[in-house]
């Protein structure tokens, strides 16, 4: 089983039926996607929604925040969201892994977060053969 760890607090694993993310430390700001705003000091098992559409294949891990990124290109992010961070368009706390709708139409290949920002990289075939390469940061700085 392959596993990567971001920020030593999120870790992803591909189980057989579900995508799974381990999540634990604070979680004042639902930082850990379990739904909740409590701390956990042991690994807590993380099951994304439903709807997602593969297996998490890449984690990170914010100042308060998490980013999951699935083997289809599915972006998902939680916790806090005070500075847009999430890319949900509000500037709320998220205590659950919620899908970004941003990118239903893009191929996100790379997630990368900071304390206070998400960056995000997609592959877009613009003109045929050429492929280009978007990459997005956003936080409130950002934010209309």
């Amino acid at each position: 089983m392959e596993k990567t760890a971001a920020a030593a607090a999120v870790a992803a694993e591909e189980e057989p039926e579900e995508a799974w993310a381990w999540t634990w430390g604070a979680g004042t700001d639902g930082q850990l996607g379990n739904g909740g705003f409590q701390d956990y000091h042991l690994p807590q098992p993380l099951l994304l929604p439903p709807r997602c559409r593969g297996r998490v294949s890449f984690v990170a891990g914010g100042g308060a925040h998490a980013i999951a990124l699935t083997s289809d290109g599915e972006v998902f992010t939680w916790g806090r969201g005070t500075h847009g961070q999430l890319g949900h368009g509000n500037i709320e706390n998220i205590p659950h892994p919620k899908s970004v709708k941003f990118f239903e139409n893009y191929t996100v290949t790379c997630v990368s977060t900071g304390w206070n920002h998400s960056g995000f990289a997609t592959g877009l075939q613009i003109l045929k053969p050429f492929i280009y390469v978007l990459l997005l940061f956003w936080s409130s700085r950002f934010m209309p």
